[in-house]
Parts: C-alpha cells; structure tokens; sequence
C-alpha cells in the first residue's frame, strides 16, 4: 500500500496538533514509547520507525487520544477503557483509513466537529 505524505499537523474537533517525527520518545514515566500525545503543547510524538506503516498506526492511536480529549468523553471513562478504545481504533480503523488516504479518497488529516457546525 502506498502511504500518504506525512502530516506536519493534524486538526481534530478545531484544535490543531504538531506532528512530530523524533527518534526518541520518552513516555510520562520516563521510559521509551512509540507514540505520546502532549495535550498542553499541543504536539503528537511518533517515535521514527522504517515501518512507516507502524508509525500511520501509532499516530491514528495518538490522535484516538486527541479525539477523545477534546470531545470531552475521556474525562468520562477510566484510564485503562480510554487504551481499549484507541487500540481498537488503531487496530481495526487505521488499516482501512490508510488504504483511503493511499487511494487518494482523503485528501486531508482534519476532523471537524458537527455540533460546532450546528451552533452547539
């Protein structure tokens, strides 16, 4: 599958993030990830992989962590139930995201929130 160009930024739900490609990751806990998002700096670490298709996958798992920060629905659920749901995203939503994106089908990595649109 031919991989898409990688985002400098990504917007989700109006809040844009800086995409950063780094060799290194440290986690919150000081040990090494493969990907963290920093919701006060408004960045998204992906740590550099030549599996580009690791780092697509790790970064839709980062951006599951944006969306539901911002969307307010973490603040509802525990630690552990915020993994589960981004892990499925990464693992069952990024395969075929990616092949859209590949295909030409989505051209942009913005998300726009319809409530907002609605005046909510």
């Amino acid at each position: 599958m031919r991989l898409p160009k990688w985002p400098k930024e990504v917007s989700i739900l109006g809040t844009t993030y800086a995409v950063i490609a780094a060799d290194t990751v440290p986690s919150d806990e000081g040990d090494l990830c493969e990907g963290l998002m920093d919701e006060e700096a408004k960045k998204i670490w992906i740590r550099k992989n030549k599996d580009k298709s690791c780092m697509w996958s790790t970064l839709i798992h980062e951006i599951g962590h944006v969306w539901l920060r911002e969307s307010g629905l973490e603040g509802n659920m525990s630690a552990d139930m915020e993994e589960m749901i981004v892990i499925s995203l990464e693992k069952h939503f990024a395969p075929a995201l990616l092949g859209l994106i590949g295909k030409g089908h989505i051209t942009s990595m913005k998300a726009s929130n319809p409530a907002a649109k609605r005046g909510k």
